[in-house]
C-alpha cells in the first residue's frame, strides 16, 4: 500500500537521522578497530571499556571481546550505527568492588586459557597488561592485589558467560 509505505518511510526518517549521528570525530591517520577482539586488546575495546568507567563513576572496566561484533576499523568518525553493530547486545553493565588479584586472575584466565573465544577480557585505558596477561596497572597505577576497585563488568560474566572461572568464583563466595 502507498500510503502506508510513505508512513513507514516518513518514521524512519528519523531512524536513518539517528543513525548517522556522529559520536565521535577520529583525528586525520587515527584508526579506531575492533578487528580480533577474541584475541587482542583493541583500540575500540579501550574505548569502550574507558567510557563505561567513567559514566559509571568506576575505577576500572572489562568487557568480553565477543561482546564487541563489528570486527571494522572507524576511520573518520563513529556514528551511532556503528555503535549498534559494534555493541549488538543489551548488556547490563554493573560497577562491583573486587579485589586487584580477583581482576588479575580473571584477565589471566581470559587471555591465556580463552584466547580466541568470546571471553577475552578488553580493559580500559588506565589498565595495563603485559604480552605475558599478566594485569600490571590497575585505576591509572600499580595493581595492589589487595585493593579493592569498582570495577564496571558485563553483569553475565559474573553469572557464566563465557565461564571466565575467576570470576564465577568471586561471585559464587559473594
Amino acid at each position: 500500500d502507498a500510503a502506508m509505505r510513505s508512513r513507514v518511510d516518513g518514521h524512519l526518517e528519523h531512524v536513518r537521522a539517528l543513525e548517522a549521528t556522529s559520536l565521535l570525530t577520529l583525528p586525520e591517520g587515527v584508526v579506531l578497530s575492533s578487528t580480533g577482539s577474541r584475541r587482542a586488546q583493541t583500540s575500540f575495546g579501550t574505548l569502550v571499556c574507558s567510557r563505561l568507567r567513567d559514566t559509571l563513576e568506576a575505577e576500572a572496566a572489562l568487557i568480553n571481546g565477543g561482546g564487541l561484533r563489528g570486527e571494522t576499523e572507524h576511520r573518520g568518525q563513529l556514528t551511532y550505527a556503528d555503535l549498534h553493530e559494534e555493541l549488538a547486545f543489551e548488556n547490563e553493565v554493573v560497577v562491583v568492588s573486587m579485589p586487584g588479584a580477583v581482576v588479575r586472575d580473571a584477565i589471566r584466565h581470559s587471555r591465556a586459557t580463552l584466547r580466541g573465544t568470546g571471553g577475552f577480557l578488553q580493559v580500559d585505558d588506565a589498565a595495563s597488561v603485559d604480552d605475558a596477561h599478566e594485569l600490571r596497572t590497575l585505576a591509572g597505577g600499580p595493581l595492589d592485589l589487595e585493593r579493592r576497585y569498582r570495577v564496571a563488568i558485563v553483569r553475565d560474566l559474573l553469572f557464566g558467560v563465557d565461564r571466565i572461572e575467576p570470576l564465577l568464583a568471586f561471585a559464587r563466595a559473594h
